[in-house]
C-alpha cells in the first residue's frame, strides 16, 4: 500500500523546525518548577515543555488518519452532543491515539480531565499539544507531586464542580 503524500509533507526530516527534541537545558527543570502557558495564556496543565505542542498536533493529525471508527463516530455525532453535561478524568498512556480519543469526547460535549499513568509511555510533544488546546493535562515525573504543589491538595481530592470550570 503506498504511503499517503501527508506522511512525507510532515515527516521531511529537513523540516523538524518545530520538533525541540528533548536535550535542553529547559528540559532539566521539573514542570513543577516552571510557569509555562499556551500561545492563549492557558496555564493549568503541567507538561514537559509546551513548546513541542506543534510537533504534537502533528502526530494527533496522523493517528486521526488512522483511526476511521473514532472520526466517523465524532462527525455524525458532534451536533448532537451527547456528552453534554458528562465529567470525565482520567488517568492513562498519554500517546497519539488517546489524543484523539479526548478530542473527540470534548467534541462530543464532555468536559475532561487528564492524566499520564506512566512517564515513560507518555508522549510528551502529544501532551503539549493537548494543553495548548487547552486541555488538562498532568504530565511530570511526580505527577501527584505537581498537583500538589499547583493547588495545594493532593491529586486523589475528591473533583468538585470548581475542577471544572473553564476547561472544554
Amino acid at each position: 500500500m503506498p504511503v499517503p503524500q501527508t506522511f512525507f509533507a510532515l515527516y521531511d526530516p529537513l523540516n523538524i523546525a518545530s520538533y525541540t527534541g528533548s536535550s535542553s537545558e529547559e528540559d532539566d527543570v521539573s514542570p513543577r518548577q516552571k510557569e509555562q502557558k499556551s500561545s492563549t495564556g492557558f496555564s493549568d496543565f503541567c507538561v514537559r515543555n509546551i513548546k513541542e505542542h506543534a510537533f504534537g498536533r502533528r502526530e494527533i493529525e496522523i493517528a486521526e488518519q488512522e483511526m476511521p471508527g473514532i472520526m466517523a463516530l465524532r462527525k455524525r455525532a458532534v451536533d448532537d452532543k451527547p456528552l453534554k453535561n458528562a465529567k470525565i478524568v482520567g488517568c492513562t498512556h498519554i500517546n497519539a491515539q488517546t489524543a484523539v480519543l479526548l478530542e473527540t469526547l470534548v467534541e462530543l460535549g464532555a468536559q475532561v480531565r487528564w492524566s499520564a499513568c506512566n512517564i515513560y509511555s507518555t508522549q510528551n510533544e502529544v501532551a503539549a499539544a493537548l494543553a495548548e488546546a487547552g486541555f488538562y493535562m498532568m504530565i511530570s515525573e511526580a505527577t501527584a507531586e505537581c498537583r500538589e504543589e499547583k493547588d495545594k491538595e493532593p491529586l486523589y481530592s475528591s473533583l468538585g464542580e470548581s475542577e471544572f470550570k473553564g476547561l472544554h
